[in-house]
């Protein structure tokens, strides 16, 4: 067990001795094949790791973390989770924390902050489906069935979520859909 202070909570880190081995193994590329204690290599390795992961919780506990120090026992904490690694080797980390984090308030979002953001849009006026071989035999001038009937609307489509239906047609010099 590890422990970082902060200003506004601490944060305990729990290692079963199973865990920091695949810990320590994961960063060399290896499986943990035995049950034995941590090199003194492998246990630099784990309070590297430890260290990156405590920088990682100074919203919850302040900006400003005590060094990583070896902690007896996590009497006085309040909070208990624990991270469940499944990749590259299964391994539990758990973190205490000496108290509940504080939900943080924050300004609302208002449409008048939205009225800047750009929005790329685009118009299907015809789908269709082709086999991948046809698509690699695709050439200027080649026919692409498509499976939109003549006069069906075209969709306004933004990031693959359809918008609204209309009609194709030209406003002045421009290509335009016209909203039903």
């Amino acid at each position: 067990m590890y422990g970082v202070r902060g200003a506004i909570a601490d944060a305990a880190f729990i290692l079963r001795p199973a865990d920091a081995l695949a810990l320590a193994a994961a960063a060399f590329g290896e499986s943990p094949h035995e049950d034995r204690a941590l090199s003194p290599l492998e246990r630099e390795v784990v309070m590297r790791a430890l260290r990156t992961a405590a920088g990682a919780l100074s919203s919850v506990c302040g900006r400003e973390l005590s060094p990583l120090e070896p902690i007896l026992d996590v009497r006085g904490y309040v909070t208990y989770f624990e991270l469940l690694v499944e990749r590259p080797t299964p391994l539990r980390m758990g973190i205490a924390l000496s108290r509940d984090p504080a939900p943080l308030a924050a300004a609302a979002l208002r449409i008048e902050d939205l009225l800047d953001v750009q929005v790329e849009l685009g118009v299907q006026f015809a789908r269709g489906s082709i086999d991948a071989a046809a698509f690699l035999d695709l050439r200027p001038g080649a026919n692409v069935p498509m499976k939109t009937r003549v006069g069906e609307p075209a969709l306004l489509v933004a990031a693959g979520t359809v918008l609204a239906r209309g009609e194709c047609g030209a406003l002045g010099e421009r290509n335009a859909l016209i909203v039903k």
